[in-house]
């Protein structure tokens, strides 16, 4: 019976100790990292940044960009995009790989691209039609989910 508070009482204070290292810091506009800037200015050029937020979670740091039209971005500590959300709205060509695009464009030819992750060595998007296409780091198909 003792183990079991034991293991509660440091599960309850693990889980409060981590919830803690999470910081969410609104910065503005001109404070973003350059990269990130540029990123936005050369693919989103039409847009303007509603919001952004410095999100340290541990020793995890990203950036989080929300677009005036609603489209969200993602981008790691080393500011490089990680996740866009259109918002269910078609993201620029421009953002999408090239393989990517083109497979998309001969197989789903009435679609579009509408969100885009990299998740860890795969890249996933989605599509207006409600598909989920998984890409590896190349641009080869590897799944889809309807």
């Amino acid at each position: 019976m003792k183990k079991i508070i034991f293991t509660s009482i440091v599960c309850v204070c693990l889980s409060f100790s981590l919830t803690a290292c999470e910081k969410e810091t609104p910065i503005m506009e001109n404070e973003l990292p350059s990269e990130i800037k540029s990123y936005v200015e050369r693919h989103f050029s039409m847009d303007k940044i509603s919001f952004s937020v410095k999100d340290q979670d541990g020793v995890k740091l990203t950036y989080d960009i929300t677009l005036q039209s609603g489209v969200k971005l993602e981008f790691n500590s080393a500011k490089e995009i990680i996740d866009i959300d259109g918002n269910n709205k078609k993201l620029p060509d421009s953002v999408i790989p090239e393989k990517i695009l083109s497979y998309v464009g001969s197989v789903f030819p009435n679609a579009f691209v509408t969100d885009w992750k990299l998740e860890g060595r795969f890249q996933k998007v989605e599509l207006n039609n409600s598909m989920d296409l998984l890409f590896d780091a190349d641009g080869n198909l590897k799944k889809i989910d309807d």
